[in-house]
């Protein structure tokens, strides 16, 4: 069980110190973002558009992760020689690709963690034509991702630490932040976004 936690754990962060990874996440939450607050000549379904389109950008994002970690978890060690070096110990294959795959999932996880959390700001910040963009939470959103960029710059100059693995972790960290200030606003802030429906009433 041992042996399968550690090749578990080192798929995974061998995966999370990719650069694609770090930017293929971060790109995938901006683009779901952004797509609720451009305009659409919807016909009344703008909102379920934006919904479909998260959905189908969390798919294709999913689905080039998994092929792109796959391919680079297995290839890797076999072309540096790591997996002669692990299968020549008392490890089967079995608990050997076992693990992979659990490291692999981990990373896929992760990356969906944060696509599900983007996917849901977007669905409360979509709006119809006739509506406004919500520019509060857009700043919020991408001000906490700038500022785990800046964590994760901080960290690595400061300490000396990868700056990929860093901004990853800064980068889940901020975006559930970002998450709740956005989906519990201030009851100032609700009751400005509820003013309009009590003076028409």
């Amino acid at each position: 069980m041992r042996q399968f936690v550690t090749i578990a754990v080192n798929a995974l962060m061998e995966l999370v110190r990719q650069p694609i990874y770090l930017i293929l996440m971060t790109a995938a939450g901006a683009f779901t973002i952004f797509i609720s607050s451009v305009y659409y000549f919807g016909f009344g379904e703008d909102q379920i558009m934006v919904k479909q389109s998260a959905l189908a950008i969390m798919l294709v994002t999913g689905l080039f992760a998994a092929v792109y970690a796959a391919s680079v978890s297995v290839a890797q060690e076999i072309r540096t020689g790591t997996a002669l070096a692990v299968l020549a110990k008392p490890v089967g294959r079995a608990t050997f690709l076992l693990a992979k795959f659990a490291g692999v999932a981990g990373a896929l996880a992760a990356l969906t963690y944060g696509n599900l959390l983007a996917a849901l700001c977007a669905s409360r910040m979509a709006y119809d034509v006739y509506g406004e963009p919500d520019r509060r939470s857009l700043a919020i959103y991408f001000g906490c991702v700038t500022a785990a960029y800046l964590i994760g710059g901080l960290i690595n100059f400061f300490l000396r630490r990868p700056f990929v693995v860093n901004g990853v972790f800064a980068y889940g960290a901020m975006v559930t932040l970002a998450f709740v200030i956005i989906n519990f606003p201030t009851r100032r802030a609700r009751c400005r976004r509820l003013e309009p429906e009590w003076t028409g009433g």
